[in-house]
């Protein structure tokens, strides 16, 4: 699993930077996290506010939203029921539009 997930993120960075010696550059970072200061890259230049509107409800859905249907009985009641088949197809859709709506979206083999 560890090997796995440390070729899957030196292999990005081979897909993110420009020339060889950014390439190492980023990877001597990343075996070293305290090289980095301040000004090198901030929160706001990473995190895309799209990412944010997904994270806030997916922390409240798991954690006090579904706790709180579970004690009113709501879980149950609707657990296969059609409107959590509606629930399902709404949310489906509207994951569909996001994708089509970002119509500029290069595959990751672009930079070749």
């Amino acid at each position: 699993f560890i090997y796995a997930f440390l070729v899957a993120v030196f292999g990005w960075v081979l897909f993110r930077v420009e020339d060889v010696s950014a390439a190492l550059n980023l990877m001597g970072r990343m075996l070293a996290p305290w090289r980095f200061t301040a000004t090198t890259v901030h929160l706001y230049d990473l995190v895309a506010p799209q990412i944010l509107w997904t994270l806030l409800p997916a922390v409240l859905g798991m954690g006090p939203l579904r706790l709180a249907a579970d004690r009113a009985g709501l879980t149950e009641r609707y657990r296969g029921s059609w409107a959590e088949v509606v629930y399902c197809t709404v949310l489906l859709l509207l994951c569909f539009a996001a994708l089509a709506a970002n119509t500029y979206n290069p595959f990751i083999y672009f930079r070749f």
